[in-house]
């Protein structure tokens, strides 16, 4: 073990080695190359200016990638005093640019050995060059990398062959030394693109030279330049310069072979080469690429007889002694950029439109001409003039710094007119438009307000036409609006619109991707995709469809429903219909004409899960929707009375249209009366015809460890007789269903119950469970809340008042979020109720189990009875989802009358929500004046004879209003698998 463990510290002991050994490697100089970069430092002071331990961190110094060679030098201080140097430099034989700076000269060895560095492409010098003592032929010994030579100053005869025998493309020679000249001929072909010379009043012609674009010249002290054949330099597009080193008064007439050459694309004339002053016209008109024309000679006063070429797009003067230039045709230039930095006094009147800028700044003009309101752009500060035209004193605070100084104080500017502009605007969402405004006095650029720029603008014509540039966007002229304030402070506000989207498609495939096409959606970052009233998360939308990766219905068959692209306040509907037969609403329509605003449950088939796409008319009034699926509607009803009222459901396109109803009408009966049309019973009676008494008890005795009690309990009857009854009331199970075929999802049934006790009279319990799901959150909380009301009391839920018998026990059952497979899918909670009544052996046994909706059509009723004494539990159809109040439906389920032992189920069931369930039911107990033999439904056990069914006490099916509550009596009991009550009662109620 040990053997194998120094291994492993010799093995990274070696890979450190061999690391620090190839960093070494990588950074370090060939010998030859360091000793010469340190021989330069020392010979040239610069041990302040290159880092020692690294050469090739050093500022001026590049080197390849491995660090190996010296790729790049450029030396940035100068040296003093000079000093000559030559072989040291062709040491470094990778070397691709060297850049010496004043005080370093180069020798004849450095130019002779010059073509053994094969990699160099770019070599700058700054002192004098001198050739004269060379073996060879300067320029004929240049590498061929070596694409540009640039020489501050030259001082010996140029060869033809610097130009012609070697790659050279720029060659710059700045000034020239007493023993410099040029050759009278260069002959061959010149690879040079941009030649920089001095010339001593002659240059040599341009024939040689056919890949030349750019000629830049150097004056010489008291020479005058008298070559006059450039048209020789013709043979492409040419950038002419004349600058000037010395300063000088020309002395010759300006070149007419300049004239002959029709390819000059710029010309720079600087001071000291010609007398411009003259009456020699510079007819320039023969000229159709020249662009640029700069003159910039200061020994001459004016400037005469200028003619510029149509394609001159910029024209600089500049002489502090020049007070007139006479423009023979200043005005038949289109899109002209003019500077003119002199002492001009005067510009002429003429088509100012035609200039897209003129810069007369720092002159000496006095009046500025009415025509300039016409130019594009201008500057004209810093001149003597003391008033403005009216469409620059109009903008003249937006002007500013173009025409202050001087300062002037602007009359009031009533002269600013809008003719016209675009109105009723309409554009492409995607595209855009323009609007055009036009006027006078408009000024040059538009503003939203004093200080803010409107942006997108081009100006047409100044003071009088603005293009205004409406990017791609969304919306009606009732959203989108441009303001503008205009030069005389008035407010203009222009609207526009984009097209509304609009659906051109008939009937979509069902492939995918599945695909809506029609015009004007916009794009993701404009619009938006709805289906049901959501938002579509992935939806790709373009300008003329609609891209889904699959179908995004929840299935395709028999299914309606609606896709909305949203663009700003503008929306167009696609209905997707592909229903087998039209929707259909079933009778009858329990509840529909009772006053009072309610929550009504319509039933039906081929119906929609959009309510977006969907209208129910009672009456002729809306009844709003809050919920729906393939078979259920659930609105809230307005609470209409009307003789006739026809009910009309409108989805989509289809529309169906029932019978008229006709209006209930309240009818007092004993032990009730009717309040706002409602029938109401009176204290102590309860049921659908109030004919049951309510039972007072005591409260149960619940388990602290479970919710569970035991206890027995009598009731005497109105014929005296006394007997024992037991209530069980459980919560069991969860059930998610499916909202097409009802088919069972899953189900979970509850254990492992939390008890607290949290009030007087009151117990709440918690569970957690999850459902079989791993693609989401599946943590679900339970929590039920068990109340028992001793005496009567009014509570409110889901805004609906309920009113809670004496000796009632209310459960409170609240869920958070459950992960439903689908959102169609529907959700059951079970709840079992068990009734057992202990009678005589010898007397006979009668029992029934009822379930329907109440007479005020809010509440469903439970109620198992055996003989007199039933258990009667209320659900109220409404509960609160997501804390609003939605439509549900209870259903009963598995319903087992056993003579004295009752058992059913009840499922509360409710559709799809988000984040919060919460649901209200309650149990008491009744004494019922109709028996249960009497009832058709009853399963009896005979044992007596000669008794008449009179002689039975009845039990009544009743209902309370509003309410999704069981009111539970007695004891609450947890068993192994559920949440259970056992009531008892404990008191025996005297009947009168």
């Amino acid at each position: 073990m040990s053997l194998v463990k120094n291994m492993n510290y010799y093995m990274l002991f070696l890979i450190y080695i061999i690391t620090i050994f190839n960093i070494l490697q990588c950074n370090a100089l060939v010998v030859e190359e360091e000793a010469a970069i340190n021989n330069l430092m020392i010979d040239l002071s610069y041990q302040s200016q290159w880092d020692q331990t690294n050469f090739c961190e050093s500022n001026g110094i590049e080197c390849t990638e491995n660090n190996e060679h010296i790729k790049g030098l450029q030396f940035l201080q100068p040296i003093s005093p000079d000093i000559i140097m030559g072989p040291e430099f062709l040491v470094f034989t990778k070397l691709e640019y060297l850049q010496l700076v004043s005080g370093i000269s180069l020798n004849e060895n450095f130019w002779e050995g010059l073509y053994t560095l094969t990699n160099l492409t770019k070599l700058t010098v700054i002192n004098s060059v001198n050739t004269a003592t060379m073996t060879g032929v300067f320029g004929s010994g240049f590498p061929a990398s070596l694409e540009v030579l640039s020489m501050e100053e030259f001082n010996s005869h140029i060869q033809p062959q610097l130009f012609n025998d070697n790659n050279l493309r720029i060659l710059t020679i700045k000034r020239g030394g007493p023993a410099y000249d040029l050759p009278s001929a260069v002959t061959g072909a010149s690879t040079i693109e941009s030649l920089t010379l001095p010339v001593n009043g002659i240059i040599f012609q341009g024939t040689a030279f056919y890949q030349l674009s750019s000629l830049t010249l150097y004056n010489s002290i008291g020479v005058p330049f008298v070559f006059n054949s450039f048209e020789s330099f013709n043979n492409g597009p040419l950038a002419l310069s004349f600058n000037s080193y010395y300063d000088q008064i020309g002395l010759t007439p300006f070149p007419n072979s300049i004239f002959l050459h029709n390819n000059i694309t710029s010309l720079k004339v600087s001071q000291g080469w010609f007398d411009l002053s003259g009456s020699q016209i510079m007819n320039f008109t023969d000229q159709p690429r020249m662009i640029n024309l700069e003159i910039n000679d200061k020994s001459i006063q004016n400037i005469n007889n200028l003619v510029l070429p149509q394609s001159l797009e910029k024209l600089h003067i500049e002489n502090e002694l020049i007070t007139s230039i006479n423009f023979l045709n200043i005005f038949q230039v289109d899109g002209l950029e003019i500077e003119i930095f002199c002492k001009i006094t005067q510009l002429p009147s003429g088509n100012y439109s035609r200039i897209k800028m003129l810069n007369v700044a720092n002159n000496m003009i006095t009046t500025i001409p009415p025509d300039m309101c016409a130019v594009y752009d201008f500057d004209i500060s810093n001149n003597q003039f003391t008033t403005l035209p009216m469409c620059m004193m109009c903008s003249y605070i937006q002007l500013g710094s173009k025409v202050k100084p001087p300062v002037l104080t602007p009359p009031a500017c009533t002269n600013v007119h809008v003719t016209n502009y675009t109105t009723n605007a309409i554009f492409s969402p995607i595209v855009g438009g323009n609007i055009f405004l036009t006027g006078e006095n408009l000024g040059w650029t538009l503003w939203q307000s004093e200080d803010l720029q409107l942006t997108n603008v081009e100006l047409l014509t100044p003071n009088q036409k603005f293009r205004i540039i409406v990017g791609e966007g969304v919306g009606s002229s009732a959203v989108n609006e441009i303001s503008i304030r205009l030069p005389d402070s008035q407010q203009l506000n222009i609207p526009y619109s984009y097209y509304p989207p609009k659906f051109n498609i008939q009937s979509p495939s069902t492939q995918s991707p599945f695909t809506l096409t029609g015009a004007n959606f916009g794009t993701n970052s404009l619009s938006q995709v709805m289906i049901a009233s959501s938002a579509v998360t992935g939806a790709v939308i373009q300008n003329d469809k609609v891209i889904f990766s699959q179908f995004p219905g929840p299935y395709n068959y028999d299914i309606i429903f609606g896709v909305t692209v949203t663009a700003g306040d503008q929306s167009d509907t696609f209905i997707y219909d592909k229903l087998i037969a039209d929707p259909i609403l079933y009778q009858p329509f329990t509840g529909l004409g009772s006053p009072g605003v309610k929550i009504m449950i319509f039933h039906g088939d081929h119906l929609t899960f959009d309510k977006s796409i969907t209208k129910l008319l009672i009456g002729g009034v809306q009844c709003q929707i809050q919920s729906m699926n393939l078979t259920t509607i659930s609105c809230l009803y307005p609470g209409l009375i009307q003789e006739e009222m026809p009910v009309k459901l409108i989805i989509g396109t289809r529309v169906f249209t029932s019978a008229y109803q006709k209006l209930y009408t309240c009818v007092p009966i004993t032990n009730a009366q009717c309040i706002n049309n409602t029938l109401v019973c009176n204290q102590g009676y309860t049921g659908d015809d109030c004919s049951s008494k309510i039972i007072y008890v005591k409260p149960p005795v619940l388990n602290g460890t479970s919710p569970s009690s035991n206890t027995t309990d009598t009731t005497e009857l109105p014929n005296g007789d006394t007997i024992a009854h037991t209530s069980l009331i459980s919560v069991v199970e969860i059930r998610e269903l499916s909202g097409i075929t009802n088919e069972i999802i899953q189900s979970y049934v509850f254990e492992n119950w939390t008890y607290t006790a949290i009030g007087e009279n009151q117990y709440e319990y918690n569970t957690t469970f999850s459902v079989g799901h791993v693609t989401k959150s599946n943590s679900t909380n339970i929590t039920v809340v068990v109340q028992f009301f001793p005496e009567a009391t009014t509570l409110s839920f889901a805004n609906t008042t309920i009113n809670m018998n004496p000796s009632t026990l209310k459960y409170k059952i609240t869920m958070s979020s459950y992960p439903f497979t689908s959102p169609l899918n529907k959700l059951q909670i079970i709840m079992s109720a068990q009734f057992q009544v202990q009678v005589p052996s010898d007397q006979d046994l009668c029992s029934v189990v009822e379930f329907g909706g109440d007479a005020d059509v809010n509440n469903d009723y439970l109620r198992l009875q055996v003989n007199d004494i039933s258990l009667y539990g209320k659900f109220i159809k409404i509960a609160l989802l997501d804390y609003r109040p939605i439509a549900i439906e209870n259903i009963m389920i598995d319903p087992n009358p056993q003579d004295s032992i009752i058992e059913t189920k009840v499922a509360i069931q409710v559709p799809h929500y988000y984040d919060n369930l919460v649901m209200d039911p309650d149990f008491s107990l009744l004494v019922d004046t109709k028996s249960a033999s009497e009832k058709t439904t009853s399963t009896c056990e005979i044992k007596s004879k000669g008794l008449s069914k009179s002689q039975l006490a009845g039990i009544i099916v009743g209902a309370s209003v509003f309410g999704l509550v069981i009111i539970l009596i007695s004891v609450y009991l947890l068993y192994k698998k559920n949440i259970t009550v056992k009531i008892h009662l404990q008191k025996v109620l005297k009947l009168k």
